[in-house]
Parts: C-alpha cells; structure tokens; sequence
C-alpha cells in the first residue's frame, strides 16, 4: 500500500510540475520515459540472468506453454475487437493498441502516449 502511495504521489507531483510549467519546454518527455523504461526492463534481465535458478525453470518448462502467451493476445484482441463492435467511439486501431497491451501497462501507455496521443496513452495506463 505504501508503494502504491508513493506512485501516486510522484505522479501527481509530474503532473503539478506539467500543469505549472515548472520544467523547461524543451524537454521530449516521451523519449525519456522510454529510455527509463528501456532501463528497467533491461535490470530485469540483469535480474533473471543472474538467477541459475530462474534460468533453470525456464529451461524446463513444456514447449506447449508456448501457446498459452499466444492465446492470451488472441483472446486479448478478440475482446478489443467485440468492445469496438459495441461502442466504436474510436478507430479500431486505437481500441486494439490500448487492448494490447497485455500487463506491460507502463510501457505500452509510453509508446501508445509517443505514437498516438497522450490522451490514449493515458488510457492504457
């Protein structure tokens, strides 16, 4: 909980600091959210790379697990695209990239804020 807290609070202190122009106007804050999130997914692989155990897991898992990410995503954009067939506000493009996102909230709201809006970005957040 206090983690969450902290979060939150960082993030409303970025959006304090956006809404007062408080920071220089220069600053492409879309590719320095990338590369910090470029950052930590590679301490992730430090992470697990580190780990002989994890690695070791990894290697023993059955190949047919392979299928179950997959059914995931196709599951995943078959539901964006029923949710677009009901309310079709937007283009379908935009419904299945915030659908897609798949767990990696962070980093897909980043690339999805870069490439389309901050408006959608906000919402795959």
């Amino acid at each position: 909980m206090k983690g969450s807290l902290v979060i939150l609070l960082f993030f409303a202190l970025g959006v304090g600091c956006g809404h007062f122009h408080l920071l220089s106007a220069n600053i492409d804050f879309s590719q320095a959210s990338y590369a910090v999130l470029c950052a930590l997914i590679t301490c992730v692989g430090f992470s697990v790379g580190t780990d002989r155990e994890t690695l070791r897991r990894f290697r023993s898992l059955s190949p047919s697990l392979a299928l179950l990410p997959f059914c995931s995503i196709l599951g995943t954009l078959a539901g964006s695209l029923c949710a677009w067939l009901l309310m079709g506000i937007h283009p379908l493009a935009d419904w299945l990239a915030v659908g897609s996102d798949m767990g990696y909230y962070s980093l897909s709201s980043a690339l999805i804020g870069e490439y389309k809006d901050a408006m959608l970005g906000s919402v795959a957040l």
